[in-house]
């Protein structure tokens, strides 16, 4: 027969063993959740970026447009830097 310290041991050392799984479980569970919202952010944020830099090449891209028919039309190189905020550099390699 066993003693009651005996026994009290395993019942802690199972304690111990169920708090431990259950943390795991929680860890899990905590890291995937963790996962999920990390991701969601990163997408959130990428497609932030990306919209931003459309924006920013669409701009671009049509100033540039602008100056080469300017350009086209016989306009004064000054008037197309005034108009554009290209730099006449810019402007002659078009």
């Amino acid at each position: 027969m066993r003693d009651i310290h005996e026994v009290k041991d395993t019942v802690l050392t199972l304690e111990k063993q169920i708090e431990r799984k259950g943390f795991n479980e929680g860890e899990k569970v905590g890291f995937g959740k963790g996962r999920e919202d990390g991701i969601k952010i990163g997408k959130a944020d990428g497609i932030k970026i990306g919209k931003a830099d459309g924006i920013k090449i669409g701009k671009a891209d049509g100033i540039l447009e602008v100056a080469k028919n300017m350009k086209k039309l016989g306009f004064d190189i000054r008037d197309i830097v005034n108009s554009t905020g290209l730099s006449e550099a810019e402007i002659e390699a078009i």
